[in-house]
């Protein structure tokens, strides 16, 4: 007779991995703290109010710029076209803006162009049956050969005065002591969150990247989706795309101005581990590049 109490070895593995699986998921937030004490140890300056707003602004235009990348990975593809529209709308929004464009007629204009990118690029990989990494590779080579040629390989023009307040580390909004960049990222990030969960679409999105033909015939909206996904990805570079440049330029911190006058970074065999371990920024991250220009 079996004891009842005693679990089978099926089940003691399938706890294992569970409990295996979970510590995984909460090793990216714990390694967060680490990272950055390792960091205040090793740079001067790293730990001051100035450089962590100046941290989580470089992080909001990363995590903003994600949104899209996100939600095409979970989908089964990948945009290779971001950094593209990223200068795309640097490019456009300065130029226009510079010219005596209103600003949100000109973002409207990046917005429709970025629309018809993402789409362009679901229905061509769908059409042709050719993988999204080709495409998107292909049409950011497209974007950025156009944007060259429009614009003649100079950038001239301006931003809005509020639009660089946004994305400096001394801007605030209002009583909160953070630039807008940050609450955009954080709310950004929950729409987004709320849309994977809540949403038909996002709960179509799942089942798509997870098994195409099994979704299709559930009746998921397959091609819309693509679509629908394609043109987000290509989209959500455009809000951090116009002010990024102008920010990292106007003040780079001060452990990363440290870290491009150090001589021995600007040979990666000569780079020591702790500065890699910190994030491997070297001379030849953009904030040296533009600190030096």
């Amino acid at each position: 007779m079996v004891n009842a109490a005693v679990p089978s070895p099926h089940t003691v593995w399938q706890r294992a991995l569970r409990q295996r699986v979970a510590w995984l998921d909460v090793l990216p937030y714990a390694l967060v703290p680490i990272l950055f004490v390792i960091g205040a140890l090793t740079f001067p300056g790293y730990a001051t109010r100035q450089s962590v707003i100046s941290l989580l602004i470089l992080a909001s235009f990363l995590g903003l710029a994600s949104v899209g990348q996100t939600l095409a990975v979970v989908l089964g593809g990948v945009d290779l076209s971001i950094p593209a529209v990223i200068g795309l709308a640097d490019v456009v929004l300065v130029r226009l803006y510079g010219d005596g464009w209103p600003f949100w007629a000109a973002a409207a204009v990046i917005l429709l162009i970025a629309i018809a990118i993402g789409a362009a690029n679901a229905v061509l990989s769908l059409v042709l049956r050719v993988p999204t990494l080709v495409i998107t590779l292909g049409t950011g080579l497209i974007v950025t050969g156009s944007v060259l040629t429009w614009n003649h390989s100079a950038l001239t023009g301006t931003v809005p005065t509020w639009l660089t307040q946004a994305t400096s580390p001394i801007g605030q909004t209002g009583p909160i002591p953070v630039p807008a960049v940050v609450l955009i990222w954080a709310l950004v990030s929950l729409a987004t969150i709320l849309f994977q969960r809540t949403t038909r679409l996002g709960r179509e999105m799942y089942a798509t990247g997870a098994n195409p033909v099994a979704a299709r015939l559930a009746r998921a909206r397959t091609t819309w989706i693509w679509i629908v996904v394609m043109a987000i990805s290509a989209l959500s570079p455009r809000s951090p795309a116009s002010s990024w440049p102008v920010s990292v330029a106007r003040r780079t911190p001060t452990w990363a101005t440290h870290i491009c006058s150090r001589p021995s970074l600007r040979s990666s065999s000569e780079a020591p581990r702790s500065w890699v371990a910190v994030g491997a920024m070297g001379a030849r991250s953009p904030a040296c590049l533009l600190s030096r220009s």
